[in-house]
């Protein structure tokens, strides 16, 4: 549980620390970039991780951290859940763009 949390916080810190830097990024890149940094800004606002544990005979990270967010759609609310997979998968475009920004300032 310790380090679940210590990954929690440490994705949260992460995120939030280099979100200014991801709102300027976005000028330059397409609507993939967009929607991962859409979802980086959603993730600060409004993500609620949770841990849990039922109904698994293995415990790992992978299985017990889910993310969800509320999204609104007209008068509409719905709850997505996004798992340490898709965190990752996140983690990996947002690292490629900052590759793509680099590149674009030589």
């Amino acid at each position: 549980a310790v380090n679940v949390r210590h990954l929690i916080l440490c994705l949260k810190h992460d995120t939030a620390r280099h979100l200014e830097w991801l709102k300027t990024v976005k000028d330059f890149h397409g609507s993939v970039e967009l929607s991962s940094i859409s979802l980086a800004t959603a993730i600060n606002k409004k993500g609620i991780y949770t841990i849990s544990a039922q109904n698994q005979k293995k415990l790992s990270l992978e299985t017990a951290l889910k993310l969800h967010i509320s999204e609104e759609h007209g008068e509409e609310q719905e709850m997505r859940s996004y798992s340490l997979e898709d965190l990752r998968e996140l983690q990996n475009k947002l690292m490629l763009m900052s590759g793509k920004g680099d590149q674009s300032e030589v």
